[in-house]
């Protein structure tokens, strides 16, 4: 048997783009030996939002419903299990995430993702940032969320290198500022072990992924900021697989990972 391992970046079939229920991660991470496991499926709007990513998130009324199951497996599981939801920020939602989403529905997290930048009256989704102006709101757009304080950890913070295959002196400027903010606010940051399953891309330093990023991350570890793993799971069979595999590549760049503590929220 593996060493327990914990993820707390989980998706179900909700989102429009991942496959299985929650008994089906639950069932999964059972037989893995899961430490704990956290859903986090993308978070319901209001019905008069601007969403601009319609296509991937519940239906408000279905939450009730999504939390129900996690509640169920809750009490089935030999591990703890943790109710939350993925969210992109705007600064219109916050009382929705604050008042509807920690509050009515009783979410014991919301997960930080940071996905798309209001720009000029449009949404630009971060792997198609295509000039430094984009690239700004985008970061400023970040930092807004994290200090919001209404997330437990910042997923994927490396996901902007989508859209930059170089570790440029702008780049490198702009996820400072990032990493800075999240060591301010002890805010953890996620090596998403998703990001590794999409294609790789061919740089001046060789093949490697559009994310996890080596250069981010060892500048995160120079600096001392918190850093987790997580498996971002679309699919059962990878619940705990992704986040192992975040966790191999960590070591494999002498990265320290630390465990999510306090995660429940009082």
């Amino acid at each position: 048997m593996e060493e327990v391992i914990s993820n707390f970046h989980t998706h179900t079939y909700r989102c429009g783009h991942a496959e299985g229920d929650i008994a089906d991660y639950v069932e999964q991470a059972e037989m893995e030996g899961c430490s704990a496991l956290g859903f986090s499926d993308h978070v319901p709007l209001p019905l008069d939002s601007i969403d601009n990513w319609q296509n991937i998130r519940m239906e408000s009324e279905e939450a009730f419903y999504y939390m129900a199951k996690i509640s169920d497996a809750k009490r089935k599981a030999h591990f703890p299990i943790f109710s939350g939801f993925e969210c992109e920020w705007s600064k219109r939602y916050e009382n929705w995430y604050r008042d509807f989403i920690l509050g009515e529905i009783n979410a014991d997290y919301l997960v930080f993702g940071p996905h798309w930048t209001e720009y000029e009256g449009e949404f630009i989704y971060a792997p198609e940032i295509s000039n430094l102006r984009q690239l700004h709101s985008y970061i400023d757009t970040t930092i807004d969320g994290m200090n919001s304080g209404l997330f437990k950890f910042i997923a994927h913070p490396d996901i902007i290198m989508c859209s930059y295959a170089e570790w440029d002196t702008e780049i490198s400027a702009c996820l400072n500022e990032i990493i800075d903010c999240a060591i301010s606010l002890d805010l953890p940051m996620e090596i998403n072990g998703q990001g590794m399953l999409r294609p790789t891309r061919k740089t001046s330093n060789g093949v490697r992924f559009q994310y996890p990023f080596k250069e981010f991350w060892l500048l995160a570890q120079e600096k001392g900021a918190k850093i987790i793993c997580n498996s971002d799971a679309h699919r059962p069979a990878h619940v705990l697989k992704q986040a192992r595999e975040a966790r191999k590549l960590a070591q494999s760049w002498g990265i320290e990972i630390q465990e999510l503590e306090g995660f429940k929220r009082t």
